[in-house]
């Protein structure tokens, strides 16, 4: 959970940790198969959930030395497509989009 957190704040597509929280214990519930109620966003649980989520957050920080650049690697298959000529080839595009979403 931290992790997706983390990662949608380098992208600036953050999501809200309530959001976060309520959709990770849904999916646990499910996953367990309960039947339960959705999480209150204002419980001890929800608190509890949002605590351990920042201090998570906080260890992969720590173990990535805060270092969270990242450079996604679309532009550059564009470019490198744009160079070659291969823009506007009926397959190439779409396999190279493939190859970097897949592997």
């Amino acid at each position: 959970m931290a992790a997706l957190f983390l990662s949608s704040k380098t992208e600036e597509s953050l999501v809200r940790i309530s959001h976060l929280t309520l959709v990770y214990h849904h999916l646990i519930q499910k996953a367990r198969h309960i039947n339960g109620t959705p999480l209150d966003a204002f419980s001890q649980q929800a608190y509890d959930m949002k605590n351990d989520l920042v201090v998570a957050e906080m260890q992969i920080l720590k173990h990535l030395a805060f270092d969270v650049s990242v450079q996604l690697p679309y532009g550059l298959m564009v470019n490198y497509l744009r160079i070659l000529g291969l823009e506007d080839h009926p397959d190439v595009p779409n396999k190279a989009w493939g190859y970097l979403n897949d592997r």
